[in-house]
């Protein structure tokens, strides 16, 4: 059987990427050679994950099941966990099945039937199927994690952990593999491995670039070249050369992005720019700003317990070499003072010392048994504080 993938990965921007592939077996090719390149390319996509569309002329009647070659072809659909969906004749001139639309068995196919054909002796099959948006899957990466890292405590344990076997190994392999047994495990101690989504998403003008990516290629290439010969300068030249290159071709290629996007869909070009530009808002605060824990609990009751002691010895330490500190003053209470009412010549003397303008101080009489009763408000709180001093 002559099995042609036409489109391996056909994709629609935002819609689940689907494989589809065209078969034909012509009537003398043998049974056993073609149901098993079938079954070959056939694992081969569905292995990819994707849904499955294989279509053609397989000359296998279906309608005669009871047949050996039939049999044989359609228990290799069911193992192969597909099912072939056409059920009415393709070909009027024979009445027989043989043209076929195999999927996934998982494989959501809304409707299939069968139309009349006026260019070819065989039916034109047709096939719907609804494809459903793809969502964006966040990518995962594994890292090691500092945020209970104690640099301090590292180096001690590493220093004080027995690395003998290290330096009795002879075979670079064995002092490899020694060398591993004691760093490994003080490293997944302190720097446990984690999985993260990372924030900024990947640039799809670096990542969907081809000839961009042959290019940091060579820059790599180049870069190590460079350090397995660093008295060469050619060597250096070259890398130079290839990091410089690779540099300008990204500067390029993000430019040429967004002037695609804006031209293609301007409706588009902020979401592109919010999404590849612009750093996304910082997520939880990290152990820094709101550590927790027993170890942050001790901390805190530590330094509280400290606080009195520590003042104690600062102001010992200040009496001791500075003069001494004058006492305190006495607490103000509501006893120590009484308030009594105000009078008149009292009055007429805040009158006299808070007026600011000449008006005023004509109209106070000297014997001060007159005040001008507009001329009150301007010194009300003089007055109100007068008695208490």
């Amino acid at each position: 059987m002559t099995c042609l993938p036409v489109i391996s990965g056909m994709s629609v921007r935002g819609v689940t990427t689907v494989v589809v592939g065209v078969i034909y077996r012509p009537p003398s090719v043998p049974v056993t050679a073609a149901i098993e390149d079938l079954q070959t390319q056939l694992a081969h996509a569905i292995c990819t994950g994707k849904p499955v569309f294989v279509l053609g002329d397989t000359n296998f009647d279906t309608l005669k099941p009871d047949k050996a070659d039939v049999h044989r072809y359609l228990q290799m659909i069911s193992a192969m966990d597909m099912k072939q969906l056409v059920s009415c004749p393709t070909r009027p001139a024979s009445g027989s099945l043989i043209d076929h639309v195999l999927v996934r068995q998982s494989d959501d196919i809304t409707a299939t039937r069968v139309e009349p054909c006026s260019w070819s002796d065989h039916d034109l099959v047709i096939a719907e199927t609804t494809l459903q948006r793809e969502r964006r899957r966040p990518a995962e990466v594994t890292i090691r994690s500092t945020r209970d890292l104690v640099p301090d405590a590292l180096c001690l344990e590493l220093l004080v952990s027995d690395w003998s076997a290290v330096y009795s190994a002879t075979d670079p392999a064995d002092k490899w593999k020694a060398w591993l047994a004691v760093w490994s495990p003080v490293i997944d101690r302190h720097m446990p491995e984690k999985k993260i989504r990372p924030r900024h998403s990947p640039a799809p003008w670096i990542t969907e670039n081809d000839e961009l990516q042959t290019m940091m290629r060579e820059r790599d290439l180049a870069d190590a070249e460079r350090r397995a010969q660093p008295a060469d300068e050619q060597a250096a030249q070259r890398y130079r050369l290839c990091r410089n290159r690779v540099k300008s071709a990204q500067i390029s290629a993000k430019s040429d992005f967004f002037l695609t996007s804006y031209r293609r869909s301007r409706r588009t070009t902020w979401k592109d720019i919010r999404r590849f530009l612009i750093s996304p808002r910082a997520g939880a605060s990290s152990a820094s700003s709101s550590p927790s824990g027993p170890r942050w609990a001790d901390r805190l009751n530590e330094y509280f317990a400290s606080v009195g002691p520590s003042v104690a010895a600062a102001l010992e330490e200040a009496q001791r070499v500075t003069e001494p500190l004058p006492p305190r003053p006495p607490r103000v209470v509501s006893g120590a003072f009484r308030v009594h009412p105000v009078t008149l010549s009292e009055l007429s003397a805040a009158v006299k010392h808070t007026a600011q303008d000449r008006q005023i101080r004509r109209s106070a009489a000297p014997d001060a048994q007159c005040i001008p009763r507009g001329k009150l408000g301007l010194s009300a709180s003089w007055v109100v504080s007068a008695p208490l001093r």
